[in-house]
């Protein structure tokens, strides 16, 4: 595409064709301004573009039509976590996804995304001020500040005392967001307004959500290194491993996802079987994970680019084949750790929660 867009911009001419290149504003702008484009190699990382599905994401502003992640993951080496959750006006249910590298806002639906810490630049001011970096290079260009604000964990260690972090308070929005209480009787406002939390009133209630939200943060992120789940059962009473070790028989065209019978048609050689009735339980905007799974990795030709998206190509089938049972057993933990979150008593009739508006909205700059 680099090389395309370099040689209309020789040529003068902007071809308007979608086999070529999928103009945006961002990019017509640039080639009035007849700016040449570069790849970069160090911009290509890898980025979570729905649940549990991950691409391939180049990482140049002048290729994004909007991006604004710059604040979370300022370089691709960079370490974070964003809690994502449903935007103002999704009409689906409620739910949200803890990611750890540039995030798609479609990952639950016009997502927005509270970080554990956000980045600020401070190069475009030492440059207005000729100012040079103390040490005479780079590393002084981004500053790190807590997503959770100071104000939040004041209040937090007055409740339940000195030892609680802001790490503490982050996960603990995460389990509190899964909580299946919360979620139903809130319904209503949280298709119409970013979540309200309140801090429960029992230091050991605290803990447990936090531990939870850890929990499931670690099993959301690191969904790719999860043992496959062990009760799984394959076409002949195979063993997985001798699968993996087939390559060609893992190559994957449409998985057909069947819950009423516990099983995946993953492709006209391998059924996946045995899958308990939690799997499907576990819902991510709108789909199970095990849906996602099948949905996004399937082989597909984009109608107006003509590009094939084949995951045996990018991915491969072995690759596949796993990840939809590491997910299986994703979402088994998921629902069992959920299922055994704290009761949080709420009523109706009481004040809505608060603690995202008025502490990580305070402070933590949304992406």
């Amino acid at each position: 595409m680099v090389d395309e867009y370099n040689s209309q911009l020789e040529r003068g001419v902007q071809e308007f064709d979608s086999q070529k290149i999928s103009w945006d504003s961002t990019l017509t702008n640039q080639f009035k301004r007849k700016n040449r484009a570069t790849f970069q190699g160090d911009l290509t990382t890898t980025a979570s573009y729905r649940p549990f599905s991950k691409r391939w994401f180049y990482s140049d502003k002048m290729m994004i039509n909007t991006s604004s992640e710059s604040i979370a993951f300022p370089t691709p080496s960079t370490k974070n976590h964003l809690i994502c959750v449903a935007g103002v006006g999704v009409k689906k249910d409620f739910s949200c996804l803890m990611t750890d590298c540039m995030t798609d806002l479609e990952i639950v639906g016009k997502s927005q995304c509270f970080p554990l810490y956000w980045y600020e630049d401070k190069s475009e001011a030492r440059r207005e001020n000729k100012q040079i970096s103390l040490f005479g290079d780079d590393t002084e260009r981004f500053v790190r500040h807590d997503g959770i604000s100071d104000y939040i964990l004041g209040v937090a260690r007055m409740k339940y005392g000195q030892d609680v972090t802001k790490e503490d308070i982050f996960y603990y929005v995460y389990g509190y967001l899964h909580s299946p209480e919360y979620r139903e009787l809130f319904s209503d406002d949280l298709k119409m307004s970013l979540p309200r939390i309140n801090l429960v009133e029992s230091k050991e209630d605290f803990l447990v959500f936090s531990g939870a939200g850890r929990r499931l943060a670690d099993l959301h992120t690191n969904y790719e290194k999860v043992e496959p789940f062990k009760g799984l059962t394959f076409t002949n009473g195979e063993s997985l491993d001798s699968l993996l070790a087939d390559e060609a028989r893992c190559r994957v065209t449409k998985m057909k996802v069947l819950p009423d019978e516990g099983k995946v048609e993953y492709n006209n050689r391998i059924i996946v079987s045995n899958i308990p009735k939690e799997a499907f339980e576990y819902i991510v905007n709108g789909r199970s994970a095990i849906g996602w799974i099948a949905d996004q990795y399937r082989y597909t030709v984009d109608k107006k680019s003509g590009i094939v998206n084949d995951p045996n190509e990018y991915a491969g089938g072995s690759y596949v084949l796993k990840l939809l049972c590491s997910v299986i057993t994703v979402s088994v933990k998921t629902m069992e750790i959920v299922n055994r979150l704290p009761k949080l008593n709420l009523e109706e009739a009481e004040q809505k929660p608060s603690l995202i508006d008025d502490s990580m909205a305070q402070a933590v700059e949304e992406v």
